[in-house]
């Protein structure tokens, strides 16, 4: 090797990153001699005492990590480029120093300080954070990253040799940051001399070896490093430092297997993952560094890696917010159950058996969000289960079982430690999902396995032990054994260890075995009930006092009957998951009085029985094999808790939410019964904890860790709390079943009957409406009178006359008297609170069922008007606010994130049912099957057809759900001839080509032909009942799948016309023919449909002279006045799709207001379309497409919303792009024209009564107008005249963020496109309706749009909250939304520079000293979600924000 000439010390400056804590992105430049002098000064000292403190406190680790982690910290090695983290990838520049570290010196850290201060090459020591230990800086003078391991490694020799000391393997990283600690001995050396490692290779050219050497040892560093794929690295592998990284990985990679095709999503995922195990961003650095070495290549870049992750990771974590119980009663689902008279006295057992079965039927199942935040364990879990109550089985079956299978895992509970054991009971018929717990019961198997094989290991030792003793006394006995020596004790035979205990074991058995196996315990399962009841029932049974003291870790005792032997488990831990059918239990438990029953978590539902095929799932395993390999999961969990006892911990919020809740419920139980069974909600409050530490469990697992102390996350708390008020629900309604000292069970009754009764009634009621009520269902006055009692004490409900009320907050010392004036009506109202910033005043009046018109007036220094357009001494009613008591929009749908599916371009699911070319004519040519799903529409697409279908839908479901959509909003479903659908040819049935074809028969026409007549491949496919019932079919399978993951759906119902094709007028003669259709309007005169449609004359057949809607013969209009079968006819088609088995959420109204021939119609129609369908379904949205002003419709007895053209589309499209929806006209003036804006947002809002704006659906794209990405190119355009591909030319992903930002903050319902997500352009219909880019999408974009859906679905005052217009100039924009416990600001900056602003938050109701974080700012190429607080001042915060950027804030 060359020598290199040495540098000249005396003229070094050593300089390197500083960063502000562990995690920051940002740092400054520090050299080594200022680190020096903040050392030894008191900068640092407050944090290093505390830490110092606190690192011995077991109780406060997590507290002293947290200040170890905001501790500054510098990164020795050099300087990291500017706004990035200190990953080695980072490292800019190199400064020649290296750092490292002897932990555990403990009283030989001053020795060993003053031995390194003796080296010329020692640089600079202090002191570590701990006290115990030193960090030492060497001027190495390595130069590159390349060389730098081989000269860490060899000094670091050197170093131990002298210290006698090893030195921390975590230091050898390039970049490990070193914290910033108080040291008043700390040592500097400003002149130090390069270590000589060159001339130490030089003449021992082995060293080489020691990276080699070290390469396979925990937390070494060598170079090169190899990798997976045969190439090498510099930077040594994150996991030689930290094993949890590299377990994680592993594990991830395992389950989430990565591929060329997939690596972006795959990386994604990972990075979210590691966010909710908790890993730091110092850890995230460390995982990229991990998955460098395997995934970095072919076209895969670190730079891309980093970006993924970080993506990932940066999804915004905010905290839940639970909703305050003081004023409301406990959230169990009651609504549905139907109190049973049990004063029946007519002794028809089938009749009570019905009763028992409606009620087991209308019982709650688990929610759907508690499936989506499981743990991924019990998510794969998840699925052999087909149906909401299979899946609710299974869980519980999974939690029963998992309870007993996680060792030295504990959670206090009233000043107790508890294990997770518990016992699950589920009470249903047969075919009822019951069988599904065989398969829960798999899981502790392979633990019994294990057992089994260590308890023969154990029996063959004592086997030979005991043969050796018998050897060794025949011998003595037959004296050819010396007997100097006492012969030895006889063995003692081992204690052999069973987990799974057998459901007919005796009851002293099951105690022997709780005492072998302490804190191992005892899993017992039953599936029939008999089992377990017929050895309860013998002599050796009686387990009922075993059960109910190994509930709460109790000792129990027995003495054998053979030689009276006291047998007593201590501290048992018993599991239970046991089931049986109704008669079975009454055997099991006849009352509640011994308290057994009250320990079980209860499950009961109704039978369904509906077959359901048992064909095997092409390319999925067994379920057997399935839970075979969940079992050996179940194992390792074993062992890795055995090594790593684990103490899980709620919150003082949590356990303030747990405790409020079950004291609510527990009044309230106490409420409606004198004998109230109250030690179901205690025992139920204990379930909570159990549950919560099984999840949280679950989760240390999965991640790795190995900390004792581990606090449950709030999706975890919560899911554990919905899942006991699903349970108690049932154990209440059950409970009433109980024979007790009767023969045989009692009539079921729900226990909420009297809430049931206050539930139906109006929000203000009578007593006299409430007895009444009371009565006809069997309730006494008394009963009823002591429960209203009871809730007005605890404050549930109030004792008013007032209706509504209405509150107005005023700046302090700004009014002297407030009024409202409504209905021309002026009336005072008076000051009731103040806080900081406002004085609230307050009226109630009493409003009939209509729609009124209200403002407010301020009388102050002068009299001001305030409504919608804002305070002035002016007014302008059209602004002002309006309400219509009784009217209420689903509150599921209150900002919704929805996704509008235009199915034929979505996915090709089955490519069965696609349309073949020349299948049938339309509008006077064949239609065109594309083979090339990329190509783009044609500018006449009507025809062409790609093959999207429903099961693609399904197929993708699992997207939507990872991007955060909460409804689907599908394009029209009904049978077509078009590829839209606008032109429905029969509303009863999905079109087979969307759905499913089992019956494909006939030919397709004639190249050049057009009668459809002759279309028999068409004729068969549309008409076939088959096809049809199967497509009916596969659409009620995608609801339950869509609402299995908390999804609702929405379909489109076309009724002011239906198509040429339709079989009320068959005018192409598809139905002529076909048995079971009447003749179509258009062949006979004497049609049933006649009066369907409004003929100007003509004669039949083939009478063309009907009314066409706009004139079009292809839509011909329907004609409601004259025919009431029509309008009964499409009121049964509204009632259909909401109702069992099709549970469609709600209805999109194609061009709703040309419905009928005058407004007055109209309006009596839409009236009785709202009836019938809130009857069915009172919670389906009816939402229209509507341009212009919709209030006459919107006042609550007609439509819930409209799609938001008016007060979202047009005033962002104008504001953003300066090009309308249609990208027909551009108006320059309007791009970044904030008053514009505002004014627009005024006007339109004022049409819409609040509940209506909050689920209107706001759109940037859809079917109808140009894509939101090419809007951005300023441009106008359709594809006729610009063609298709300068749809794409000079868009702007800046402004097409600030515009996904703007839909996810402003009122209403954020509604995507399918596509806008991924990057797909295209001009107005029908360039609009390109295909889902899949394999081609813009996965930054996805990324971004799952990031602002998160923020949007995580902040309750982006869903219902208040809009405030804040500032606004040129180009220059903020509002905000609050309610009363958030606020969040949205800033817009439409030009190309940065600007300084500074946003009054003041009237967000944010007070001075409050903090408040930024949760997203973008760019044009990326966004950033990292936190930055800033702080309120003089009533705003002052924020940067970027060019052509959108930052949104939020209160902390």
């Amino acid at each position: 090797m060359e020598k290199q000439s040495l540098p000249q010390t005396e003229n070094l400056q050593f300089q390197f990153s500083f960063f502000r804590n562990t995690w920051s992105k940002e740092s400054t430049i520090i050299t080594l001699y200022n680190l020096y002098l903040q050392t030894i000064g008191t900068l640092w000292k407050a944090q290093t005492e505390c830490y110092r403190k606190l690192q011995d406190r077991p109780d406060r680790s997590n507290e002293a990590k947290m200040v170890k982690d905001a501790t500054p910290v510098v990164i020795i090695e050099g300087i990291c480029r500017p706004h990035c983290s200190h990953a080695a990838a980072n490292l800019e520049k190199m400064s020649r120093l290296a750092m490292y570290d002897l932990d555990h010196l403990n009283e030989r850290t001053s020795a060993v300080k003053a031995l390194f201060r003796a080296l010329p090459y020692v640089a600079y020591t202090q002191t570590s954070i701990s006290d115990r230990g030193l960090k030492v800086v060497v001027f190495l003078d390595a130069r590159t990253p390349e060389e730098y391991p081989l000269a860490y490694a060899i000094c670091q020799q050197t170093l131990e040799r002298i210290a006698g000391h090893p030195c921390d393997e975590q230091c050898a990283r390039i970049t490990q940051p070193c914290s910033c600690v108080w040291d008043a001995d700390a040592y500097y050396n400003p002149t130090p001399e390069p270590y000589p490692w060159r001339e130490e290779l030089d003449t021992d050219p082995s060293l080489t070896n020691l990276i080699k050497d070290k390469r396979n040892l925990p937390g070494s560093n060598g170079t090169p490093y190899a990798t997976s794929n045969g190439s090498s690295s510099p930077f040594p592998p994150a996991t030689e430092a930290c094993g949890y990284i590299e377990t994680f990985a592993s594990n991830f990679t395992h389950y989430h297997p990565w591929q060329k095709g997939n690596r972006h999503e795959s990386m994604l995922a990972m990075g979210r993952s590691a966010r909710r195990k908790g890993f730091s961003k110092e850890d995230l650095e460390k995982l990229t560094s991990v998955m460098s070495v395997e995934i970095v290549r072919n076209g895969y870049t670190l730079q891309e890696l980093r970006k993924d992750l970080s993506a990932g990771y940066q999804y915004v974590d905010l905290s839940y917010a639970p909703q305050e119980t003081h004023n409301s009663l406990p959230t169990l689902t009651t609504d549905t159950f139907r109190p049973v008279s049990v004063g029946n006295e007519s002794g028809k057992e089938e009749e009570l058996s019905i009763k028992n079965e409606e009620l087991r039927g209308s019982t709650p199942c688990i929610p759907n969000q508690v499936y989506d935040h499981l743990p991924d364990f019990l998510k794969r879990a998840m699925k052999p289960a087909r149906s909401k109550r299979e899946r609710d089985i299974l869980l519980l079956g999974l939690i029963a079982n998992l309870s007993g299978c996680l060792p030295q895992v504990r959670i206090s509970f009233d000043q107790r430690p508890y294990s997770p054991q518990l016992y699950t009971l589920i009470i249903a018929p047969p075919a009822t999902g019951k069988g599904l717990l065989t398969l829960a019961n798999m899981l502790p198997r392979e633990i019994e396995n294990y057992l089994k094989g260590e308890n023969k290991r154990k029996k063959d030792a004592y086997d030979r032990e005991l043969t050796e003793w018998e050897r060794t006394n025949q011998q003595i006995k037959k004296g050819t054994k010396s007997t100097a020596a006492s012969p030895a004790p006889m063995p003692e035979p081992p204690e052999y260890y069973h987990l799974c205990g057998a459901p007919s074991t005796s009851r002293n058995q099951i105690i022997r075995r709780l005492k072998i196996n302490g804190d191992l315990g005892l899993i017992i399962c039953a599936t029939e009930l008999d089992m377990i009841s017929g050895a309860i029932k013998q002599d050796y049974g009686k387990h009922d006092d075993v059960f109910r003291a190994a509930y709460h870790h109790e000792p129990v005792a027995t003495d054998y009957k053979v030689d009276g032997e006291l047998i007593c488990a201590e501290v048992p831990r018993l599991a239970l998951c046991l089931s049986g059918t109704p008669s079975q239990l009454a055997n099991f438990i006849r009352s509640l009085e011994n308290g057994l029953y009250c320990r079980f978590g209860i499950y009961t539902c109704g039978a369904r029985w509906k077959y359901r095929s048992a064909a095997p799932i092409k390319g999925q395993e067994d379920y057997i094999t399935l839970y075979k390999g969940f079992g050996k999961e179940v194992l390792e969990m074993y062992f890795f808790f055995q090594q790593s006892p684990t103490e899980v911990t709620l919150s003082d919020r949590q356990w303030e939410e747990h405790t409020a809740y079950f004291d609510c419920l527990l009044n309230e139980v106490a409420s409606e019964q004198a004998d109230a069974p109250g030690s179901i909600v205690l025992r139920g409050a204990l379930m909570v904890a159990r549950i919560a530490s099984i999840f949280t469990a679950l989760r240390k697992y999965e991640g790795a860790m190995q900390m004792k102390e581990y606090i449950c996350t709030d999706e975890d708390f919560h899911a554990s709390m919905q899942i006991v008020q699903t349970i108690l629900n049932h154990s209440l309604l059950v409970a009433s079943s109980l024979p007790g000292e009767k023969m045989k069970p009692q009539p079921m009754q729900s226990y909420f009957r009297i809430r049931s009764v206050v539930e139906s009634l109006p929000k203000t009621f009578t007593y006299k409406q409430i007895k009444e009520k009371a009565l006809t269902e069997g309730i006494s006055e008394r009963s009823t009178c002591r429960y209203l009692k009871n809730l007005i004490e605890l404050k549930y409900i109030d004792k008013q006359t007032d209706k509504y009320s209405f509150i107005l907050r005023v700046g302090h010392r700004m009014a002297n008297e407030v009024y409202i004036i409504i209905d021309n009506e002026r009336i005072q109202m008076t000051s009731c609170y103040q806080d900081e910033i406002f004085e609230y005043y307050t009226v109630r009046i009493h409003l009939e069922n209509r729609c009124y018109r209200y403002r407010f007036e301020i009388d102050g220094n002068e009299i001001l008007f305030y409504n919608i357009a804002g305070a002035d001494t002016s007014y302008s009613d059209v602004y002002d606010f309006s309400i219509t008591p009784g009217f209420n929009t689903p509150d599921w749908a209150k900002g919704a994130v929805m996704y509008q599916i235009y199915v034929e371009r979505f996915c090709n699911g089955d490519k069965t049912n696609d349309v073949e070319t020349n299948e049938y004519a339309y509008i006077g040519k064949g239609v065109e099957k594309i083979e090339d799903w990329y190509e783009n529409p044609a500018a006449d697409d009507t025809r062409q057809f790609y093959g999207g279908d429903l099961q693609g839908v399904i197929d993708k479901m699992d997207y939507l759900e990872k991007l955060g959509v909460k409804a689907i909003y599908f394009n029209p479903l009904f049978v077509s001839p078009s590829n839209h659908k606008y032109d429905t040819q029969d509303y009863d049935y999905i079109d087979p080509h969307f759905g499913k074809i089992v019956v494909d028969e006939g030919d397709v026409l004639k190249d050049g032909e057009t009668d459809n007549s002759k279309a028999t491949k068409y004729i068969s496919r549309v008409t076939n009942k088959k096809n049809l019932e199967a497509s009916n079919e596969l659409f009620i399978e995608l609801v339950e799948e869509a609402h299995k993951r908390g999804i609702k759906v929405i379909i489109d119902g076309v009724f002011n016309h239906c198509g040429s094709f339709n079989k009320w007028m068959d005018y192409e003669e598809i139905y002529r023919e076909e048995n079971g259709y009447e003749k179509g309007a258009y062949i006979s005169q004497d049609s049933p449909y006649n009066s369907f449609f409004k003929f100007n004359g003509g004669q039949w057949p083939h009478n063309s002279t009907y009314e066409g809607w706009w004139g079009f013969d292809t839509l011909p209009k329907l004609n409601y006045e004259d025919s009431e079968k029509l309008q009964q006819y499409i009121l049964d088609i509204a009632k259909k799709w909401v109702s069992p088995p099709y549970n469609v959420d709600g209805w999109r109204l194609d061009v709703a207001a040309d419905l009928g021939h005058s407004g007055e119609f109209n309006h009596e129609f839409w009236r009785k379309f709202r009836k019938a369908v809130k009857e069915a379904n009172k919670d389906a949205i009816i939402l229209a497409e509507h341009y212009g002003e919709a209030g006459e419709w919107l006042k609550g007895d007609q439509w819930d919303t409209v799609m938001n053209y008016d007060a979202f589309m047009d005033p962002v499209s104008w504001f953003l792009t300066g090009v309308d929806k249609h990208s027909d006209n551009v108006k320059p003036e309007l791009k970044g024209n904030a008053h514009s804006f505002n004014d627009a947002m005024k006007y339109h809002m004022a049409q819409f009564q609040n509940q209506s704006l909050l689920v209107a659906m706001n759109e940037l794209s859809n079917h109808d107008h140009s894509r939101f990405m090419t809007r951005t190119n300023g441009m106008a355009g359709r594809i006729a005249t610009a063609g298709a591909e300068a749809a794409n030319e000079n868009v702007k992903k800046a402004i097409f963020k600030q515009g996904v930002v703007m839909q996810m903050t402003l009122p209403g319902a954020p509604t995507l496109y399918y596509g806008d997500e991924a990057g797909v352009c295209g001009w107005t219909d029908p360039d609009n309706r390109r295909t889902y880019p899949w394999g081609k999408e813009d996965f930054e974009l996805i990324e971004f749009y799952r990031d602002m859906i998160f923020i949007h679905n995580h902040c309750d005052e982006l869903k219902k909250g208040s809009y405030k217009q804040l500032d606004w100039g040129n180009n220059y924009l903020s509002y905000g939304r609050f309610d009363a416990l958030n606020g969040t600001v949205t800033a817009i900056n439409t030009s190309d520079h940065e600007i300084n602003v500074k946003i009054p938050v003041w009237q967000l109701n944010i007070p001075n000293g409050n903090v408040m974080e930024r949760l997203m700012e973008t760019s044009e190429e990326l966004y950033n979600v990292g936190r930055i607080p800033v702080m309120v001042e003089n009533g705003d915060i002052a924020v940067t924000i970027p060019a052509c950027s959108a930052v949104v804030y939020r209160t902390k």
